[in-house]
């Protein structure tokens, strides 16, 4: 439970990004694995610190369809491209995100352990057949989700 709080905290603090990855073939390769993934936006912009984001961002089904297209470093696809297209120059509203681990879910374990290994701050992943996760904090309040991926966050080394 600590570490999907500590993974809520992490996304919830740096614009809804879902988790860092090496590159956008990651990105889109986890965004693959998640079934509820419609759209993914890989982001390496340079941050004000000079190091290059590696944000990866899932995008749902209502993902706003104005793309811009040609801003360098930033790519995204959509499972609905041809295989050829699906990585390209874009950008989508952040608004749209799958802002937390509530939003990941996958049809098998194998699956989950694959996206574990592909998220940079990650150290694996546990998959559930079904999982009841507390809506907005609300202890009272739980939501039921087939197939849940949790990424466990790996500690800071003090």
């Amino acid at each position: 439970m600590k570490l999907g709080f500590s993974f809520l905290l992490l996304s919830s603090a740096s614009a809804n990004y879902m988790f860092h990855t090496n590159g956008e073939q990651e990105c889109k390769a986890t965004c693959d694995l998640n079934r509820i993934c419609q759209f993914w936006t890989f982001d390496n912009r340079l941050r004000a610190d000079g190091k290059r984001r590696h944000e990866c961002h899932h995008h749902h089904i209502h993902a706003s369809v104005n793309l811009i297209k040609n801003q360098p470093d930033f790519r995204c696809g959509s499972m609905s491209e041809p295989l050829s297209q699906r990585s390209h120059e874009c950008r989508f509203e952040y608004s749209t995100d799958l802002p937390s681990i509530r939003y990941l879910q996958t049809t098998t374990k194998g699956e989950c352990d694959k996206i574990g290994t592909m998220c940079r701050e990650c150290d694996g992943a546990t998959w559930y057949r079904y999982h009841d996760v507390e809506i907005d904090g609300d202890l009272e309040s739980k939501e039921r989700i087939p197939g849940h991926c949790t990424i466990n966050v790996k500690q800071p080394e003090e």
